[in-house]
């Protein structure tokens, strides 16, 4: 009986794992992907994330890649030596829009 009990917990776990990877894929993950593509090409055109809102969702997407990332890794989608090149990348570029919002929100101070 509870063997029984822990196949099917097994099975149920292996198809929602498997559901979650093709959604990720599918949707949110490719989506990501896009946005990000498209900022990178606003800014090598020379404009630029103009408004704090812009900066912070630019900044939420990324804490976002990362987090589908570590999951993508503990799955051995991809490997560590990937995730972790990744990760230097995101880390790298979240610095510069938590820079780019403090540039913001100093230049939208109002100076008396």
């Amino acid at each position: 009986m509870e063997m029984k009990s822990y196949e099917d917990m097994a099975w149920q776990l292996g198809i929602n794992t498997i559901e979650t990877v093709h959604r990720m894929k599918s949707a949110e993950f490719v989506t990501l992907g896009e946005e990000m593509l498209k900022a990178a090409k606003l800014i090598q055109n020379g404009g630029a994330l103009a408004t704090q809102g812009e900066i912070y969702e630019a900044y939420q997407r990324c804490l976002r890649l990362m987090s589908y990332l570590q999951v993508v890794e503990s799955m051995g989608l991809i490997s560590a030596a990937e995730y972790r090149d990744f990760e230097i990348q995101i880390l790298s570029l979240t610095q510069r829009l938590q820079s780019a919002y403090k540039t913001a929100t100093s230049s939208e101070t109002p100076q008396c």
